[in-house]
């Protein structure tokens, strides 16, 4: 029961009691007699009425009323608390379809896309960290390569300051500097007449320059070409033709030694389409 409904509960048990003294109270004093005050009263008159006489002046006596019988105090008993609960249905519980193979099978199934999205994430990030690595390999190797040409030139400058003439070549640089020399060269000539197609950067066109002393064309020998397919064989021709009108128009060669005219006088190189 609530502390509301006891509360009131309390306070009308309070207040039948209060209408019950009050009522018990009224039938204890109620007087019926009559009223003292009166001063003459009726009295029954004897004999013939026409010598009647008044037989006596003095107010009659008034009786006492008698006591009410007090009634038993009966003990009040507090209502019993009317139940507002609804009443009890019959609860109908439905049949619900068992999903807990479905349920089942789309957690499975989330679980597996979990691990296949985690999975390929760390394939991407092993595959990032291997990039990094060799690119930080590739970047340390060519900066040991740098610091080892360089250490090489101030070893040959120190050299050459302290010897009066040049300091010897092998074959090997000469014909190094001299590809290069002559590529560089050549190289804006090539490029304006290499033809297009598919697969013509693969063909790689191989000639013998024979050179005079100032630079010139002796002669262009040895002419081969590699790389050819069925892609690009209708351009192996005019890139042969390319190579060697830029050959042409680029001599004379300034930039060669003419000290060491015996090593590239007889020059082999080769071009590739750009």
């Amino acid at each position: 029961m609530e502390r509301a409904e006891k509360i009131g509960l309390g306070v009308a048990a309070a207040g039948h009691l209060v209408l019950f003294g009050l009522l018990s109270l009224s039938l204890i004093w109620r007087d019926d007699s009559p009223k003292l005050g009166d001063p003459t009263v009726e009295v029954t008159i004897a004999g013939d009425p026409g010598t009647s006489e008044l037989l006596s002046d003095s107010p009659l006596p008034i009786s006492e009323p008698e006591p009410l019988e007090e009634l038993p105090s009966e003990e009040l008993l507090e209502p019993e608390p009317e139940d507002f609960s609804p009443p009890d249905t019959p609860s109908v519980q439905e049949e619900l379809p068992d999903r807990s193979a479905e349920i089942k099978r789309q957690r499975e199934a989330e679980q597996q896309r979990k691990r296949e999205t985690d999975a390929r994430k760390k394939r991407d990030r092993d595959a990032q960290a291997k990039r990094e690595r060799d690119a930080k390999r590739k970047r340390d190797a060519e900066e040991r390569r740098r610091r080892m040409a360089e250490t090489q030139r101030q070893i040959a400058n120190t050299a050459n300051a302290a010897n009066s003439g040049p300091p010897a070549k092998n074959a090997g640089q000469v014909r190094g500097e001299v590809n290069a020399s002559i590529g560089r060269e050549v190289l804006p000539f090539l490029r304006g007449c290499t033809p297009s197609g598919v697969d013509v950067k693969r063909i790689v066109t191989r000639v013998t320059l024979g050179l005079n002393k100032d630079g010139s064309i002796a002669g262009l020998t040895g002419v081969s070409q590699s790389g050819v397919n069925d892609n690009n064989r209708l351009q192996a021709k005019p890139m042969e033709n390319c190579v060697l009108g830029a050959i042409r128009r680029a001599a004379p060669f300034k930039s060669l030694d003419p000290e060491y005219y015996s090593v590239w006088k007889s020059h082999k190189t080769a071009f590739k389409g750009r």
